[in-house]
């Protein structure tokens, strides 16, 4: 059993992690891991229907964890709705912001909108990072006066202690996400995630097969989610890797490597050979913008 080793169970927990995201985009995935136990490999292609089959059970908890979060916001005063006898109803819920990484996949958007067809599911918030721009948002309330100053000593009401502002440290981020896609999307992974702070270098690595003459066709695509939940990819860039063993299953290493002022450059490796810039110029990094000032955002030192 490759739970009984810590070491395997983390690798294992790690891949099935990125193989939630690949799901998120395409309809099946690809799991290798090499010498997982024991010495022995792991290779699996798991479908988008299979993963929702296996993970029913969470799909039925949705409904009751909705309930007992609209109860826990009545109790709480947090809304009180005169006409509802003072209790937050399922039809009282005209918006709703998902958090967190997990509700990225289709089937969770999906169960929530069944059960609040009423409500407009924003999809302007990335999920993974609405946790971190809400606490951004709270924390600029505690320091920001109503005039937008800083306030620069704020009380403690508890100990009446003193502390100034910390500093505000700029740093530059990806205003996009890019992914790296086979030409049938049976294989979507993502290199550069929206928001992630430049200069950034990542080495992913993506399935697919070779098509008669050795060549392996991939393409550079932005996915984007709908207020449905669905997941759309947006081709931004495509490259062939050419040179490999004809009709065949193949795991290319795509390096992904942005710049802070948004270019990006596309390296691959794939059966011990290698590819420099690979999108180059016009249909490469000249195709996605750099990102335009507002990407600049503020985080804070604590």
């Amino acid at each position: 059993d490759p739970l009984e080793s810590k070491k395997s169970a983390t690798r294992l927990t790690n891949v099935c992690e990125g193989t939630l995201r690949i799901l998120s985009n395409a309809p099946r995935a690809d799991i290798e891991i090499e010498s997982l136990y024991e010495g022995c490999d792991l290779r699996l292609q798991v479908s988008r229907a299979r993963f929702e089959d296996l993970c029913l059970d969470v799909w039925k908890s949705v409904g009751p964890a909705l309930d007992e979060l609209l109860a826990k916001a009545s109790t709480d005063g947090l809304v009180l709705p005169a006409e509802a006898g003072g209790k937050l109803r399922r039809s009282d819920v005209s918006r709703v912001l998902l958090a967190g990484g997990a509700v990225r996949v289709p089937k969770i958007a999906a169960s929530i909108k069944a059960l609040l067809p009423d409500a407009k599911i924003l999809a302007s918030v990335p999920p993974d990072e609405a946790g971190a721009l809400g606490a951004a948002t709270q924390a600029a309330r505690l320091v920001l006066a109503e005039d937008g100053t800083f306030i620069h000593n704020y009380k403690k009401s508890a100990d009446k202690l003193h502390k100034q502002v910390p500093n505000f440290v700029q740093a530059p981020v990806s205003t996009m996400t890019v992914a790296v896609a086979d030409a049938t999307n049976a294989s979507v992974v993502v290199g550069v995630a929206g928001g992630a702070i430049l200069p950034l270098n990542r080495t992913v690595v993506v399935s697919g097969t070779t098509d008669a003459e050795g060549t392996l066709a991939l393409r550079l695509v932005e996915p984007t989610a709908s207020e449905e939940g669905a997941t759309t990819l947006s081709d931004l860039a495509a490259f062939a890797l050419d040179g490999l063993e004809p009709s065949a299953a193949v795991s290319a290493h795509i390096t992904f490597d942005m710049e802070s002022n948004g270019q990006l450059t596309i390296s691959a490796s794939c059966s011990g050979k290698e590819w420099e810039d690979v999108c180059g110029e016009p249909s490469g990094s000249a195709d996605i913008p750099p990102p335009p000032p507002m990407a600049r955002r503020a985080s804070t030192t604590m």
